[in-house]
């Protein structure tokens, strides 16, 4: 009875990562939620985005090609089992639908971002009305994105005027990857979490019949096995039905994976290195305040962008500063998947008094320890802002 219990629990925590958890790489969820109402007499009149680009291929062969090798080695030489078999059709399969177009913007992503940006304009068609503002990160995965959402926006709107800009020079805006100098790499506390907590022979031992014979080609049992997770994690988001790991490797082998990626993934984006960005947003709200007619600026990015922006804001559910033990159970895949988005909506009176409310991947979020939410005073989310400004940027910009 034990057993079954055991089994049972292991199938449903992996009913719940193969939904969820799946790391940065999994597509958007679509799951709006439900909206307080505006205060009676407040009217959107604008709109301050920032979205990562949607679903995507993985970013290089180098984040396959390792396993591909060591199994197809094997599967030459005879030495993979029957679950060794099946990760390589799978990894097979994944490779070739990646071949030519590693990094870039896969046609779920497209559809991600046109349907974000038609609930964008049905939650507050008054904002696009005339002008839009558009910066997108010079990657063509951005640049993609960023046309598919104008597009439906445009399609929905078409008396809307358009103005986009894209270069090196708004990097610092929508792609920042400063790092503080005592910062600690994402893949050196991956490696040391595997280390602890990764039975590696017993998860090789159900792929291959002489491990030790297999692996030279990846360089490591953990450069193997980060692969082997790159090839069950990307597949939905290249357009690929997903395939159970769990059967393969071991539930609690993809516990594991999963918690190293989270882990190496907040190393690397929980860092409060977001001033740019945080400038751009109070001075296009305040410049779109004196404006006549409603407006929005919308920003294409990346996810480091987003996450930078929100562990050094506070933003509900995005902390600073996690423990690696907690750092590993943040799930990338719920916080900031394909596609996350930022849309911050402001609201005026007739009396003018300005109100702003946050939807974080379409969900209402509170800021920081700011009272009340999700509807906020501008001046007091303003003043929060600037305070959330570093030192360093302070100085440099006096």
């Amino acid at each position: 009875m034990k057993r079954v219990i055991s089994l049972l629990a292991g199938l449903l925590w992996f009913c719940g990562i193969n939904a969820q958890d799946v790391g940065v790489m999994h597509p958007y969820p679509e799951t709006p939620g439900a909206e307080t109402p505006a205060p009676r007499g407040y009217k959107p009149f604008y709109l301050s985005h920032f979205g990562r680009h949607g679903s995507r291929f993985l970013s290089n062969a180098k984040m396959v090609v390792p396993a591909l090798q060591a199994l197809t080695g094997a599967h030459d030489e005879g030495l993979l089992t029957e679950e060794g078999e099946t990760l390589l059709a799978r990894t097979r399969e994944l490779y070739h639908a990646s071949e030519g177009m590693w990094g870039q913007l896969s046609p779920l992503g497209v559809e991600e971002h046109k349907h974000i940006a038609g609930r964008m304009v049905r939650r507050c068609p008054s904002v696009f009305v005339d002008s839009v503002h558009v910066v997108a990160s010079i990657f063509q995965r951005c640049i993609l994105s960023m046309a598919a959402s104008t597009g439906e926006i445009a399609r929905l709107s078409p008396k809307t005027k358009w103005s986009y800009t894209t270069g090196k020079r708004y990097q610092s805006i929508v792609n920042t990857s400063h790092r503080p100098s005592d910062w600690i790499p994402g893949a050196s506390a991956q490696r040391s979490f595997l280390e602890r907590n990764l039975d590696v022979d017993s998860v090789l031992g159900r792929l291959f019949t002489e491990p030790g014979e297999c692996l030279a080609a990846a360089g490591s049992p953990y450069s193997f096995l980060k692969c082997v997770y790159n090839v069950w994690s990307a597949r939905e988001a290249a357009g690929l039905p997903p395939f159970d790991l769990a059967a393969l490797i071991g539930v609690d082998a993809v516990k594991v994976l999963t918690e190293s990626e989270n882990l190496s993934h907040y190393h690397n984006m929980a860092i409060p290195n977001a001033d740019s960005l945080i400038v751009d947003i109070i001075s296009r709200a305040d410049a779109a305040l004196l404006a006549p007619k409603p407006s929005a600026d919308l920003r294409y990015g990346h996810d480091n962008g987003l996450m930078r922006l929100f562990v050094q804001i506070g933003m509900e559910g995005y902390p600073e500063g996690l423990a690696d033990d907690d750092a590993a159970k943040f799930s990338f895949a719920a916080r900031m998947p394909m596609a996350t988005n930022l849309q911050a909506v402001f609201y005026r009176n007739r009396k003018g008094h300005v109100l702003v409310k946050f939807l974080v991947n379409e969900k209402e979020c509170r800021l920081g320890l700011l009272p009340g939410g999700p509807y906020y005073s501008w001046d007091t989310v303003k003043e929060h802002l600037s305070t959330c400004l570093s030192a360093e940027y302070i100085e440099n910009n006096q």
